[in-house]
């Protein structure tokens, strides 16, 4: 009996006896020396997910393929196996391990030219990714650049329901917007055969519009095959990290980075990264996690989040929507407008705002979005408890023209973001507007808040996940109205001068220029 022989039959002994990781140990040692027959392999490939192994899963899945097409005959069940795992996200990395091997057929490029690639867009969502994309484009726009946009294949076909068909360019606020239909993601989310196809499509954009660069904005999904198609036409790429999709989702499953799923996008993400030319993010957290993951760090730039202060102004009570909510004008206005996930720590600001109604203090809660789903419920639940319904104004989701009138009525904004690894690095994009309408802005702790704003000058910032520190700065506000109007001024001002898409558009110029 040979070694390999000997170590087979092991393994398959302690498989009986529910010994798992002595069999994948052995499993592990069998791969490596190519030994292993379809259903050991099956075992061993099973084992490696439920570790979260990536190495040997993809090692795995790939000898698996190899001994299920040398099957005679290949049947249909084994055909469907096989195209499941060679169309699956850990298959992704596969092409990435391929890009050494392209051999560029360049484009004659049009000099100033631009193609920015975006996972979605306006006027199909309008989210904070949305908007800032637009809002980067305008920019870029004003700095002299021959901007071109297109959203990765298959949007919005895939993503937005009742839209059948559309226009296959259009252009939003002087911003051309290209779209390429196919391929949909419908069935193969973030799969392996979906990034391939899509970077296909990207390519022959490419050799159609011939732009000098391309920048394209996150994830993976849509910047893996713009990475690919670039190489293959000889273009510098740019990727503008705007966050680590697995660390949100992170955020909301605190058991997800055990997981294989976790692994596998990090590690897509990573690479894509570390493979592009030149990498933008939004703040100095974000740039030392990139480095931490493999990126050079002369070759990261920063790009913040900024607005529009001319979009964005100080407004007049908007006095019809506080009569027909009942917001008297006596008394300062607390109030958030964006998304209600958990990390946003709006159950905390609830808890904070009564604290501040027990200690006598007056004034109104409004709370603008939500979709009447588990966070609603928990501020309801603590309003109610403690006495705070009657001040507490949640309108649910508003139409996004509605959004200047209700910010109107607000005096201090806080943005209370719980301590979690992703709030931790990456910024987000309300604060800035916030900011520029000139309101007072109490912002956590977190470091990637805490570096938007002076502390007393531009902004108050209390400790991260401190209920009591939060009321404490709210209470500031609330009883010195001189301090309130100074910070909302001055966080105008700020805006201003250092975060414009105008400014954001003039760091890309300088980037092209430099190619």
């Amino acid at each position: 009996m040979s070694d390999s022989e000997y170590l087979a039959e092991a393994a398959d002994t302690l498989h009986g006896l529910g010994r798992t990781d002595s069999d994948y140990s052995l499993l592990k040692v069998l791969l490596d020396n190519g030994a292993l027959n379809v259903a050991r392999t099956r075992r061993c490939l099973s084992h490696a997910k439920d570790a979260a192994d990536l190495e040997v899963s993809l090692k795995a899945s790939k000898r698996l393929i190899e001994l299920l097409k040398s099957t005679t005959p290949v049947t249909q069940t084994t055909s469907r196996e096989i195209a499941a795992m060679e169309g699956s996200d850990l298959f992704g990395l596969s092409l990435l391990d391929g890009l050494d091997d392209i051999v560029p057929d360049p484009v004659p490029s049009v000099p100033g030219r631009l193609l920015y690639i975006l996972h979605h867009s306006m006027p199909y969502l309008t989210n904070g990714y949305a908007m800032r994309s637009h809002g980067l484009a305008r920019g870029m726009n004003g700095a002299g650049i021959d901007l071109l946009c297109l959203t990765r294949p298959g949007f919005p076909l895939d993503t937005v329901d009742h839209i059948d068909s559309l226009p296959d360019a259009e252009v939003i606020d002087g911003v051309p917007y290209l779209r390429d239909l196919y391929p949909k993601r419908l069935g193969r989310d973030r799969s392996q055969a979906y990034l391939s196809e899509a970077a296909d499509q990207i390519e022959r954009r490419l050799r159609s519009v011939r732009p000098q660069a391309v920048l394209v904005a996150s994830n993976y999904i849509a910047a893996l095959p713009a990475l690919l198609a670039a190489r293959r036409c000889g273009v510098p790429i740019a990727y503008e990290v705007r966050g680590f999709w697995e660390l949100s989702h992170l955020a909301r499953d605190p058991a997800y980075d055990l997981t294989l799923a976790y692994k596998t996008h990090t590690a897509l993400e990573s690479r894509t990264a570390a493979a592009c030319d030149h990498v933008f993010t939004l703040a100095s957290p974000m740039k030392d996690e990139l480095v931490k993951r493999g990126v050079a760090a002369d070759r990261i730039s920063l790009l913040p989040n900024s607005c529009d202060p001319d979009r964005f102004q100080p407004l007049p009570r908007d006095e019809r929507l506080a009569a027909a909510w009942k917001v008297p004008s006596d008394v300062p206005v607390i109030g958030y407008i964006g998304s209600f996930v958990g990390y946003e720590g709006l159950d905390d600001l609830t808890r904070a705002c009564a604290r501040l109604r027990a200690e006598g203090h007056r004034f109104r809660l409004v709370l603008v979005g939500g979709n009447a789903g588990p966070v609603e419920a928990e501020i309801e639940g603590i309003a109610k408890q403690t006495g705070l319904d009657d001040w507490l104004i949640m309108p649910g989701r508003v139409p996004h023209d509605d959004v200047d009138a209700w910010y109107s009525l607000i005096d201090i904004a806080p943005f209370p973001r719980k301590p979690h690894i992703v709030t931790e690095l990456v910024t987000p994009l309300k604060p800035l507007e916030a900011m520029a309408m000139g309101k007072a802005v109490v912002m956590s702790s977190v470091r990637a808040m805490a570096e938007m704003v002076q502390d007393g000058e531009t902004g108050l910032l209390f400790r991260k996940g401190d209920v009591d520190d939060l009321s404490q700065q709210l209470a500031r506000l609330i009883e010195k109205p001189v301090l309130r109007r100074s910070i909302g001024h001055n966080a105008r001002s700020f805006v201003q001068r250092e975060r414009t898409w105008d400014t954001m558009g003039q760091r890309v110029k300088t980037w092209m220029d430099q190619l």
